[in-house]
């Protein structure tokens, strides 16, 4: 027993050596690389690789490996990023941006409305809090579930809140595929829902030059066959998806406040069912036409329809409407 525990340190020993060695290589590479960012990127995904397949066999020769899955395991990757090294506010922000990204799609699915102007009600922050599994080593892996029954007591509830998680990760594995806008169109049917899954994953993707790189997901809610990995690079991808799904038209009601004619912008106020006010942007193309229309009714207080395109914010509420045409309000 002596000579196996000997044995296993020893290559314990050597394959700490070799990571030690590729994180050093891929440091070097980043702080002094002078050639084409993509041969560089590839040249980084095989260091990558590499280093992911000896930390698995170190944790594999350390006892890791027999550790109980989790609801979701979050698999931070990066040449600094490592137990003791990564820094807690790296690892904060990366929960709160999923857990931000779970509060805004749970709400929407349990409500069919966009997220409210002020704070969620209670239960979302109850029934999106995740419990902490565990942080395993390797490319520090955060190990987290879905809060028990105990926390949330609704089951509508809680089957939104697991939905959400789920097409959360659909959205993800969508994006590290090379599947097209419309096979990501065909998933979510729903425009609104499937613009707002795209917000919230670029929320949780790593920037170019960030500590983590790339975070890889796995776990009870992840289908094994596929790997589901954001990285820097994915944010094109959802950009592009964004622009061709981002065209919600919708017809709003209200009246005019606020009109900047330089800008051409104006505020939507009184708006029925209390809505809050809306910032209206008019495209230069139509600008001259329609600022004639608004000088008018708003001298008049008219009450009108602005038909346009919804823009949206990262939790998913209105946040601009790019105006198209305007009507008065028949007199009733």
């Amino acid at each position: 027993m002596l000579k196996q525990n000997t044995h296993h340190a020893g290559n314990s020993k050597v394959t700490i050596d070799q990571i030690g060695r590729l994180e050093h290589g891929l440091l070097t590479m980043r702080e002094t690389a002078l050639g084409s960012p993509d041969v560089l990127d590839m040249i980084a995904l095989i260091q990558y690789q590499e280093i992911l397949r000896l930390r698995s066999e170190l944790d594999a020769n350390l006892g890791f490996d027999t550790e109980e899955t989790c609801d979701l395991v979050m698999a931070l990757q990066g040449p600094e990023v490592g137990l003791g090294t990564v820094p807690s506010n790296v690892i904060a922000s990366i929960l709160t941006n999923i857990r931000t990204a779970l509060q805004s799609v749970s709400w929407y699915l349990a409500t069919n409305q966009p997220a409210p102007p002020g704070r969620f009600d209670s239960w979302v922050y109850r029934a999106t809090d995740f419990q902490l599994g565990g942080v395993s080593s390797g490319s520090v892996q955060i190990r987290l579930n879905l809060p028990g029954t105990e926390s949330v007591s609704d089951k509508y509830e809680r089957e939104s809140v697991e939905r959400g998680l789920r097409l959360i990760l659909d959205t993800v594995r969508w994006v590290s595929s090379d599947a097209q806008v419309n096979a990501f169109q065909h998933l979510i049917e729903d425009e609104y829902l499937a613009q707002l899954l795209l917000l919230q994953v670029e929320r949780m993707t790593p920037t170019r030059y960030g500590v983590v790189q790339r975070v890889s997901f796995s776990g009870n809610l992840v289908d094994a066959e596929h790997e589901y990995t954001l990285s820097y690079s994915s944010a094109d991808k959802i950009k592009h998806a964004l622009r061709e799904v981002s065209n919600i038209k919708v017809i709003e009601e209200g009246k005019f406040r606020s009109v900047d004619i330089d800008k051409g912008t104006f505020i939507l106020r009184q708006r029925p069912n209390g809505k809050p006010d809306l910032f209206c942007v008019i495209p230069s193309v139509r600008r001259d036409m329609i600022l004639r229309q608004v000088v008018n009714y708003l001298a008049g207080e008219t009450p009108v329809h602005v038909e346009g395109v919804q823009n949206f914010d990262k939790r998913g509420r209105p946040s601009r409407l790019i105006v198209e045409s305007i009507h008065e309000l028949p007199l009733i």
